[in-house]
């Protein structure tokens, strides 16, 4: 059976008999509560594998949306300035499909919406 002790700051410790174990723990415990691996370092102990995790303080969602968003803000911007054009831009926090589909409306458009 998997361990996790929890301490109050964001250093983790887990615990498993085996390696698939611990990794299958990790990938749980991630999903759950969101938050990002900043550092893992894994040891044997005996008849144990060992994990001690430092973890991010924001959750994983917050940390991928932002620059996501940010960039489309951005982009919107630019594109208000520019009703009726399709401006040219480039991120790498948009893939390049989404621009192009924006571009191709943004010249169709007569007002802002």
């Amino acid at each position: 059976m998997t361990e996790l002790k929890e301490n109050i700051s964001n250093i983790l410790y887990f615990e498993s008999p085996s390696m698939q174990g611990l990794y299958d723990y990790l990938v749980i415990w991630q999903n759950t509560t969101q938050k990002r691996i900043r550092s893992l370092i894994i040891q044997q102990d005996h008849e144990n594998f060992c994990g001690i995790v430092i973890a991010d303080s924001q959750d994983v969602s917050q940390t991928q949306l932002k620059p996501y968003a940010d960039a489309m803000a951005k982009f919107q911007r630019k594109a208000l300035k520019h009703i009726g054009v399709g401006v040219s831009f480039s991120t790498d926090e948009i893939k390049p499909e989404k621009i192009l589909a924006i571009q191709m409306k943004l010249e169709k458009c007569k007002i802002p919406n």
